[in-house]
């Protein structure tokens, strides 16, 4: 009886190897695929902490400090579970890095 289970376990053991050899070249190549997409994120998150210092936001007027309007809601109007959220509006657009 213990042969067989340690027969058994060797076997799962092989198969969970192989099976990392298989998934491991896949998980490469979708990291791959998404550092361009982390680098783009920290880059636009870098020009977001330049162009809106922390100390600058004035959510109180209803305005950032670049003018834009802020709306701030609660969860409790919207059915939104996830507590108070702000909302900025304007014209700028996202451009795009190739």
């Amino acid at each position: 009886m213990l042969k067989i289970a340690r027969e058994e376990t060797a076997e799962a053991l092989q198969t969970k190897d192989e099976y990392e050899k298989h998934l491991l070249p896949m998980f490469k190549e979708k990291q791959r695929h998404c550092d361009p997409y982390e680098k783009r994120i920290r880059k636009l998150e870098q020009r977001l902490n330049d162009v809106y210092p922390l100390g600058q936001r004035n959510i109180n007027n209803n305005t950032d400090a670049s003018g834009l309007k802020v709306i701030v809601y609660k969860a409790e109007d919207s059915g939104d579970v996830e507590g108070t959220k702000a909302h900025v509006s304007g014209l700028e657009h996202m451009d795009e890095e190739g």
